[in-house]
């Protein structure tokens, strides 16, 4: 066995975000999404004496009940026994900017500890544990592109040979389930007609953006910024990250950097972990 494992995981953006009915305190999405090459570091090691040790380099709390690292673990728990573990997370992943930050840790400690104890050997169900853990996690296992439906369990991976590269702004971070509270009270504008694949000219939208501004409008002055660029801007899942897609990725993300806004430029990956 293994005695330590890392993984880079890697965030997603949202080319479309349709939001339809609720199901339980759920709510069920179509919605394409692809990674991106912004990631988290995660090692994780053997501890003999039982317990989880999780460490994150950043000073942001997540209560443990909470926590899609501690809950990926207890769902493995559930299926292998108590085992000890040293989980450390390095973040680069904006936290509450609708670019999967929770669920890509969690898929990656997965991922890690299925590789240290030879979990697939034991025939793991993935799926089973994502879904114990949280709505996008199954999807950030695999990354690419893909189309995800339900309430993200329902994953289908897509088939696109290019790179979409882009720019994008992020603001004061919002949580996601206020954003969906907020969405159920104003609603959001029309889904997007056409989740069937990725395209250079595909139309992008989200229902969610509306409600997202109406809690943060610093979103709709990121999306401004980019306008003003002349680009067309989307938002990528509750928010509050905005992005576009554009050749001239670095150029406007020194602009606009240098406009005091947290800006970065992206590329898309069609893989969602790579291992250390």
């Amino acid at each position: 066995m293994k005695k330590k494992v890392g993984v880079n995981v890697y965030a997603k953006i949202n080319f479309t975000l349709n939001v339809g009915k609720k199901t339980g305190n759920l709510h069920e999405i179509d919605s394409l999404v692809s990674s991106i090459n912004v990631y988290d570091t995660i090692f994780v090691s053997d501890r003999l004496d039982g317990k989880i040790n999780l460490a994150f380099d950043s000073d942001v709390f997540v209560a443990p009940q909470e926590n899609t690292v501690i809950k990926a673990i207890k769902a493995l728990r559930d299926d292998f026994g108590d085992f000890g573990v040293d989980v450390t997370v390095k973040k680069n992943i904006p936290f509450c900017a609708g670019m999967g930050g929770s669920s890509a840790d969690a898929a990656g400690v997965i991922a890690a500890l299925s590789e240290l104890f030879d979990f697939e050997k034991r025939y793991i169900n993935y799926a089973k544990v994502c879904k114990k853990t949280g709505s996008d996690v199954l999807y950030m296992l695999s990354g690419g592109y893909a189309r995800i439906s339900g309430t993200g369990e329902k994953v289908e991976k897509l088939p696109y040979d290019g790179t979409f590269t882009g720019v994008a702004v992020t603001s004061t971070g919002v949580e996601t389930k206020d954003v969906y509270k907020k969405f159920d009270e104003v609603g959001g504008d029309l889904p997007t007609d056409n989740n069937s694949g990725f395209s250079q000219n595909m139309r992008l939208g989200n229902m969610l953006m509306k409600a997202a501004c109406e809690i943060n409008p610093q979103i709709c002055a990121c999306a401004a910024e980019l306008e003003r660029e002349g680009l067309t801007p989307n938002m990528t899942g509750s928010g509050s990250t905005v992005y576009a897609f554009t050749q001239d990725a670095r150029e406007i993300a020194k602009k606009l950097t240098a406009k005091g806004l947290r800006t970065f430029a992206f590329e898309t990956l069609p893989y969602g972990i790579e291992f250390l």
